[in-house]
């Protein structure tokens, strides 16, 4: 994960806002853009075994993930890495406010 930057992952293929799918973890930074509700967006990246594959989202002011899961930090790009040992994340909907369930693998 260390070796992509914030270009590289932005550059990744974009998911349709209205498919639910389901990833081996998560990456999450900021979009450097302002929400009509005043918060800050956020881009969410799915990946798969350990390599990003598509942009969930640029837009959403909101996440909410339910479950147990691990958080850490992707240097070169100064994102938050979410992932887990025993389940995987399956993201919903890309609204303003998304929602990640965990479900086991």
């Amino acid at each position: 994960m260390e070796q992509y930057s914030r270009t590289q992952l932005i550059s990744l293929p974009h998911r349709k806002w209205s498919e639910t799918t389901i990833y081996s973890s998560l990456i999450v930074f900021p979009s450097n853009a302002k929400h009509d509700s005043g918060w800050g967006c956020m881009t969410i990246i799915g990946c798969n075994d350990m390599k990003p594959v598509e942009v969930i989202t640029q837009s959403s002011d909101d996440i909410s993930i339910d479950g147990a899961h691990r958080v850490d930090c992707i240097y070169k790009a100064k994102a938050m890495h979410f992932w887990s040992n025993h389940k995987r994340f399956e993201v919903s909907h890309a609204l303003s406010s998304i929602t990640i369930k965990m479900i086991a693998k």
